[in-house]
């Protein structure tokens, strides 16, 4: 995978504009093309790609403002999000 050249330094803030090239799934070996929004500046270790099926896992909510909190775990694997939400929490 090519990605980009990063500095793990808060102080190299940029707008990030990224398209990724990733499989297309209704095609065997065709590609598609996914370009994201530019953002504010940010530092490259806020940067990530995923690229597959997903399941949102819902973990509760935080802080004062109960601001809704969700997991995103490969399909088929929604258990491993319940139980770190449940430790996060305390309760595992």
């Amino acid at each position: 995978m090519r990605a980009f050249p990063c500095f793990d330094q808060p102080n190299f803030k940029i707008p990030w504009q990224l398209t990724v090239q990733a499989p297309q799934s209704d095609s065997a070996g065709g590609m598609k093309a996914v370009e994201f929004t530019k953002t504010k500046p940010l530092p490259s270790y806020f940067v990530a790609f995923s690229v597959g099926a997903f399941k949102y896992v819902d973990a509760g909510t935080t802080g004062v403002s109960h601001v809704p909190v969700r997991t995103v775990v490969p399909k088929g694997t929604p258990l491993r999000a319940k139980y770190a939400a449940a430790c996060e929490r305390g309760r595992a």
